[in-house]
């Protein structure tokens, strides 16, 4: 007699076929959660990252999970002196869902909450568009254009300004000389940048800002939208045309 063992990802798959019929696989999403933050030092990042002017950890887009073709990316921006461990709880209830595990993938934005803010968007609309070019060079998965933007507190000031196109306006406020006349080098060029914000493309786009704490009703009722495949509110993005 001879036995084989599979593996099989339940981020990909709800059920296998054995002998013809359909056998759903049973999945526990919290223990490897709860594992993987059970560390002191990460609940402390947030303070850290807000009051040191060092970066604790690099600022940028996490994927939660793999990364799935056809899913809708949904994006978690923390808020100020918070880090994205704190988004933990939601994480654990949407994971559960397997309508949800279905259709739409969950990555987060994690940044030193006592920079810029512009500085920080900046960040985060590029970072946006390299992860679309990256997994999707060829632009064949619409779900990276349909991606969902949910931020607390500062973080719904970024996700904001992913859609706000202010041309020139904050730059003037700082100087009366054009960004293109400055002569500075790459670095300080990108601060610069990130007072002429420009809205993630195309330009028309909604966002879903829940400025403070959400209520668990209204999280309930964000979690009930995910589950009927209606974005809350998105932000379509594509790859930066060369």
């Amino acid at each position: 007699m001879k036995a084989t063992l599979e593996l099989h990802s339940t981020f990909e798959a709800g059920q296998i076929e054995v002998n013809g019929k359909p056998v759903p696989l049973q999945t526990d999403t919290t223990a490897p959660m709860a594992l993987g933050l059970n560390n002191s030092s990460i609940w402390n990042l947030g303070l850290a990252q807000f009051f040191s002017a060092e970066e604790k950890v690099r600022t940028g887009i996490r994927l939660v999970q793999p990364y799935f073709p056809g899913r809708i990316p949904v994006v978690f921006v923390h808020g100020t002196a918070s880090s994205p461990v704190w988004w933990a709880e939601m994480w654990n209830t949407l994971f559960a869902d397997p309508v949800l595990r279905e259709h739409y993938q969950f990555w987060a934005f994690n940044y030193a909450s006592g920079n810029p803010i512009t500085y920080t968007a900046g960040i985060l609309r590029n970072d946006l568009m390299d992860q679309v070019k990256t997994l999707d060079p060829d632009g064949k998965d619409p779900a990276l254009r349909q991606m969902v933007i949910i931020g607390h507190s500062q973080g719904g000031l970024l996700a904001k300004l992913t859609a706000t196109d202010t041309g020139d306006r904050l730059w003037r406020l700082a100087s009366r000389t054009n960004i293109d006349e400055l002569k500075v080098d790459e670095k300080p060029a990108s601060c610069c940048g990130s007072l002429a914000p420009c809205r993630l493309p195309p330009a028309s786009g909604r966002l879903y800002l829940p400025l403070r704490r959400g209520t668990p009703a209204s999280l309930r009722k964000n979690q009930n939208q995910l589950a009927m495949n209606r974005p809350i509110h998105s932000v379509r993005v594509r790859p930066r045309q060369k």
